[in-house]
């Protein structure tokens, strides 16, 4: 049993037969779903660098063929450059679909009590996906406050940014629970970096969803007096740890 075959049971909608694999074979094959979900997400995420870079290069050129090539104006130039850019993104988006491994992936993970699942899950949550999105969002309020300042290396920069982000979000979704900010807010405590401060100042204050929620204010309250005192002696230790070798 390996990761490759849970996720044939899963495409195979045998989902508990997947689960049962997992619980029995454990850490081991817990271990390589991980890698399976960071290489695949690495690669729809470059996928999404190589749509940036696409989605902008044909309306350009349109415009710019318009505007030296036929002497439009650029009251023509503009709008056809736009229109193209919303037909072509529309074709390259269907390109972009969350791939299906990593929906399995996550699926599967949202199953298991461990928080090396963390990062996976945030991804899941990345994908826009209904159902991965309903299994990830509860794995996360459940696993969120697990976390420990030793874990910080559990999340990369885009799974850190999209925390901020569904702080600072409205959208009505399994992902805007109110259950998932009061998670997310309790584990920025842990392994919050600077760039966390700005959504978590901004519910302290009363704004975003903490307009509506007076737990999610109070507890943005707490969290940014940890976060900013925790951030304050980690810039005290670097200093120090400057000066000590500046002396050797």
């Amino acid at each position: 049993m390996n990761a490759e075959t849970i996720i044939a049971d899963l495409e195979s909608d045998y989902p508990e037969k997947a689960y049962e694999a997992l619980q029995q074979h454990g850490s081991e094959l817990l271990d390589e779903l991980l890698i399976l979900a960071k290489q695949e997400a690495d690669k729809w995420r470059k996928a999404g660098e190589a749509w940036l870079l696409w989605s902008s290069f044909p309306p350009c050129m349109l415009m710019v063929f318009l505007r030296s090539g036929l002497h439009q104006s650029w009251f023509v130039a503009g709008p056809a450059g736009l229109i193209l850019a919303v037909v072509w993104n529309r074709f390259y988006s269907q390109r972009l679909a969350a791939p299906l491994k990593l929906k399995y992936v996550v699926r599967t993970l949202a199953h298991v009590d461990d928080v090396r699942t963390v990062g996976p899950l945030i991804e899941g949550l990345m994908l826009a996906d209904k159902t991965t999105s309903f299994l990830a969002a509860p794995a996360l309020v459940r696993l969120l406050p697990k976390l420990k300042a030793a874990d910080e290396d559990l999340l990369n920069e885009h799974q850190r940014r999209y925390m901020n982000h569904l702080l600072m979000s409205r959208t009505k979704t399994e992902e805007s629970d109110p259950e998932l900010s009061l998670a997310i807010l309790q584990a920025l405590q842990q392994l919050g970096d600077r760039t966390a401060l700005k959504p978590v100042r901004r519910l302290a204050q009363g704004k975003g969803k903490a307009a509506r929620n007076r737990l999610i204010q109070e507890a943005a309250q707490a969290s940014l007096s940890v976060l900013e005192q925790r951030l304050s002696l980690r810039v005290a230790h670097n200093e120090g740890a400057s000066h000590e070798r500046a002396k050797h």
